[in-house]
């Protein structure tokens, strides 16, 4: 697929929608109550969007209910960290250490391996997110459950990540593809 100016301003899109309801839910008195609030109000707009594209393919009801189940204990984790942390703290954490633990598991998960040059670049963007969430190391450590679940939210991503990719590698293989 080639990189389109449509495409590159729906992940900057998104991107903004995700970060925004992420800092929703940090400044918010109820942490896991808003969270669940925030993905309710999501599914009541997506699922209108089902009667256009209609239902996924049954190879990928297995992995779709693999990765709702996942995505609880990243709410979990989520919360936890937001509760004990600033959100300068735990979401760069989160965000950041997530496509290492990726492409670590990669090659054993998803038989698939980094190049040199796509390893410097993992390297590159986790160390500069690290620095970014770890900026005051004095204050961090102060902050051992915020790191704790912020850490345990980038494993839980690093997991739904894996099986998200496989079921959509399952779901195309199947011969099965989306909408044109």
């Amino acid at each position: 697929m080639a990189l389109t100016w449509p495409v590159v301003l729906a992940v900057l899109g998104g991107a903004v929608l995700h970060a925004g309801w992420n800092a929703l839910v940090k400044s918010s008195g109820d942490k896991a109550l808003d969270t669940a609030l925030v993905h309710f109000l999501g599914a009541v707009v997506a699922l209108p969007l089902l009667a256009i594209v209609g239902l996924p393919p049954t190879v990928a009801l297995p992995f779709i209910a693999a990765s709702l189940v996942i995505h609880i204990g990243y709410y979990i984790a989520l919360a936890g960290a937001y509760k004990h942390g600033e959100l300068g703290l735990t979401y760069p954490i989160m965000r950041g250490f997530a496509p290492l633990l990726v492409a670590l598991g990669s090659s054993a998960v998803l038989a698939e391996a980094p190049t040199p040059l796509a390893w410097a670049g993992i390297l590159g963007i986790t160390l500069g997110v690290a620095l970014v969430g770890l900026a005051h190391p004095g204050e961090t450590l102060h902050h051992r459950k915020a790191l704790a679940f912020a850490f345990a939210n980038a494993l839980i991503i690093a997991v739904y990540t894996f099986v998200d990719g496989k079921g959509v590698r399952e779901t195309v293989a199947a011969g099965h593809t989306a909408a044109a």
